[in-house]
C-alpha cells in the first residue's frame, strides 16, 4: 500500500528484511547454536511472572530505542487506520506498559479522542509509573487474557490495539479469542510488532518444521550492541544453502495463522511495513528493535520496519 504520508515519509508493504538465502559470507553473520526449550506455563503463572517483571528497566530501554523512530511508526499506523477506516474513539490498548506509547505517541488520535481510550496492563508497577506520566490516562490493572473481566466490559468495543504485546504470551489462541469476543461486530484488532519477539516463537516454528535443538541461528555483525541475546534469525538448511528467517517473521506467521483458526475473526492484513524518511542527527541504532537503521536507495534517507496485523470480527 504505497502512500506518501507527507513530503518526507513514505510507507509501503515489504517482506521480512532479515529473511533470505545466505549463500556467502556465513562467518560475517556469526552463526551459533541455540539449545533451548519452551517452558509452557499456565495462564496464571505467565500472568504472575509478567506482573513481577521490572517495569522501569524494560520500559526505559524500549522508550530510548523507540525515540528516533516514533514519527515513522506514527506514519505506518495512520496509513493503516485510514486504509481500513478504523474507529479512533473509545478504543482499548492492551499491554500498555509504563509509557503507554501506543496511545500517547503512535496512534493517530486527537487529544479529545485519546481521552476516550482505556489502557490495560498486567504489571502493577508499570500501571503506577504510567499514571505518574499520564495523569489523565484511563489505565487499568488487568490481563488481555481476561480482558472483559479485567476492564469490566459490559459492551463490546470497536478497536483494540497492541504495541509488541501479543508476543509476550505463550497462550496466543486464548488471547486472540478473548480479544475477538471483546470486539463489536465489525470491530478491529490492530497489532504492531516494533521490537523483536521472544525466541519462544522461533523455537515453536522450528519445531513445526521438524527441526530439533540445538537450533542454528545468526545474530549479525553487531552482536556486541544487542540489548538482549535474541537472534536475528533461525537458519533452515535447504539444497541451495542456509535460509534465514527472523524471529519476528516467525511471530508474524504464527499470529496470522492463529487468527485464521478463530471463528468469526477475519485476518485483513499481516505484513511488514517499511517507512522511508530523512536522517536526523539524533538517530541512533538499536539492534533489539525492528526499526533497524538502514540506508534506503536514497543515501540521505533511512528506512525502518515493523510488522502490522489487522483483524476484524465478522460474526
Amino acid at each position: 500500500m504505497p502512500e506518501l504520508i507527507d513530503d518526507s515519509l513514505q510507507v509501503y508493504a515489504t517482506e521480512d528484511p532479515m529473511m533470505g538465502y545466505l549463500l556467502e559470507n556465513m562467518d560475517f553473520f556469526k552463526p551459533y547454536f541455540l539449545d533451548a526449550k519452551i517452558d509452557q506455563q499456565s495462564i496464571e503463572k505467565e500472568e504472575r511472572m509478567t506482573a513481577e517483571q521490572d517495569a522501569l528497566t524494560a520500559s526505559g530501554l524500549f522508550e530510548l530505542a523507540r525515540a528516533p523512530f516514533r514519527s515513522y511508526f506514527r506514519a505506518m499506523l495512520k496509513e493503516v487506520f485510514d486504509h481500513f477506516d478504523i474507529s479512533k474513539e473509545g478504543g482499548v490498548d492492551i499491554g500498555s506498559g509504563s509509557t503507554g506509547e501506543m496511545v500517547h505517541e503512535y496512534l493517530p488520535l486527537t487529544p479529545e479522542q485519546r481521552r476516550t481510550w482505556t489502557e490495560c496492563e498486567v504489571n502493577p508497577k508499570a500501571v503506577e509509573l504510567h499514571k505518574l506520566r499520564h495523569s489523565s490516562a484511563n489505565i487499568r490493572l488487568g490481563s488481555y487474557l481476561r480482558l472483559r473481566e479485567s476492564l469490566g466490559l459490559t459492551n463490546p468495543v470497536n478497536t483494540i490495539t497492541g504495541l509488541s504485546s501479543l508476543d509476550a504470551t505463550n497462550h496466543l489462541n486464548e488471547a486472540l479469542q478473548e480479544i475477538k469476543d471483546s470486539l463489536s461486530v465489525g470491530g478491529f484488532l490492530v497489532h504492531m510488532q516494533d521490537v523483536r519477539p521472544g525466541i519462544h516463537y522461533g523455537i515453536k516454528e522450528m519445531q513445526r518444521r521438524g527441526y530439533c535443538a540445538p537450533y542454528k541461528c545468526i545474530i549479525g555483525p553487531l552482536e556486541g550492541k544487542m540489548a538482549f541475546p535474541n537472534p536475528y534469525g533461525f537458519l533452515l538448511e535447504t539444497p541451495k544453502g542456509h535460509y534465514a528467517i527472523s524471529s519476528a517473521e516467525f511471530f508474524r506467521q504464527a499470529l496470522g495463522r492463529t487468527i485464521e483458526t478463530i471463528k468469526g475473526f477475519r485476518l485483513l492484513f499481516n505484513q511488514w511495513l517499511t517507512c522511508i524518511g530523512p536522517y536526523a542527527e539524533s538517530d541512533e541504532f538499536s539492534e533489539n528493535f525492528l526499526a533497524i537503521l538502514k540506508k534506503s536507495p536514497n543515501p540521505n534517507h533511512k528506512q525502518t520496519y515493523a510488522v502490522v496485523t489487522v483483524a476484524q470480527r465478522n460474526d
